[in-house]
């Protein structure tokens, strides 16, 4: 009976060791089994393996995110994509004339110019540059102000350019215009360059045009007729 007793209490113990080993302390109560009482709020402890603990949809949360994500990234590149700005001389039509044999001719021109903007965002035409030429000679010079052109529009910009003919461009202006009542064309050729920005990028584009200009003087209006 006592050896019973004594192979009943090592068991015991021995149980008791091994659990003791395989436990640890509640970190909430430190092991005495009571909670203080001046704690804001209580604390269950739940399995590790429980199901509560296992994030729910994770994988399709991040596949949504990761899909919107390239969908913005998409549209932004869509729309700030850098694109043309496309700058062409629709017209150019002669204001005011004056010719006589005692000072230098001249002939004021006004220049329409066609501006196509391609991007989703406003662009800005910073510089200006025209040049307009008569017979091999550079006869006068033109620098409007800045320009800004809406998204995805076309305008129209008039600008005026005074041509000056001086020695033997004069004679010949005048022999070809200031002869005979009726009316009179001389060609031009007129040549533009322009610096344009946008967000992303700067460049530089140009535009030319050859046309006729009516040089006679009875059908214009001009301070000095």
């Amino acid at each position: 009976m006592a050896d019973d007793t004594h192979h009943y209490m090592s068991d015991f113990y021995t149980s008791n060791e091994t659990r003791r080993q395989k436990t640890e302390k509640c970190p909430t109560c430190n092991g005495t089994g009571k909670v203080m009482a001046d704690q804001g709020e209580l604390v269950a402890l739940i399995p590790y393996s429980d199901s509560r603990l296992k994030p729910r949809r994770t994988k399709l949360i991040i596949g949504i995110t990761v899909v919107i994500c390239l969908g913005i990234a998409i549209l932004l590149t869509f729309f700030l994509f850098p694109r043309d700005i496309s700058i062409t001389t629709a017209n150019a039509q002669s204001r005011s004339v004056y010719i006589n044999n005692m000072t230098n001719p001249y002939i004021t021109v006004e220049v329409t110019l066609k501006i196509e903007n391609k991007n989703y965002i406003s662009s800005m035409i910073d510089q200006i540059n025209m040049k307009a030429s008569y017979a091999d000679y550079i006869v006068g010079y033109a620098s409007p102000g800045r320009v800004s052109v809406p998204p995805m529009s076309t305008i129209s910009f008039n600008t005026t350019i005074t041509t000056k003919y001086i020695k033997r461009v004069a004679d010949k202006l005048r022999y070809s215009c200031a002869i005979g009542n009726w009316p009179h064309f001389v060609l031009e050729l007129f040549e533009t360059t322009a610096q344009c920005s946008t967000v992303f990028q700067s460049f530089a584009t140009s535009t030319s045009l050859a046309t006729f200009i009516d040089c006679h003087q009875s059908n214009k209006d001009s301070p000095f007729h």
